[in-house]
């Protein structure tokens, strides 16, 4: 979720499943995608060793501009040579506990 849409449009706040803790603070970038989804849209680099997948760029649904997750200059590099994933997601039950 955005962190403060108002003062702060670039920062991402990664909050638990119960959203009850702060996870950790993320720095972003507007990005722009070709067309509109009705759907959220998450695009992942998926790296080669055992590491978790990265994300990349999040979009809200029905929105041409997203936020690009910014990385180090040497993290980026690599992971913008990795293959990349994305993943619409869709309505789900949320399931607490």
């Amino acid at each position: 979720m955005l962190a403060d849409a108002i003062n702060a449009p670039n920062v991402v706040d990664v909050m638990n499943a119960d959203r009850t803790r702060l996870v950790t603070e993320l720095m972003t970038i507007p990005t722009d995608r070709p067309a509109p989804s009705d759907h959220s849209e998450l695009v992942f680099a998926q790296q080669n060793n055992n590491s978790p997948m990265a994300v990349m760029d999040w979009y809200y649904p029905g929105r041409l501009t997203g936020h690009e997750l910014l990385y180090s200059t040497r993290v980026e590099q690599r992971l913008s040579e990795d293959p990349q994933i994305t993943v619409m997601a869709t309505n789900a039950p949320q399931i607490y506990g």
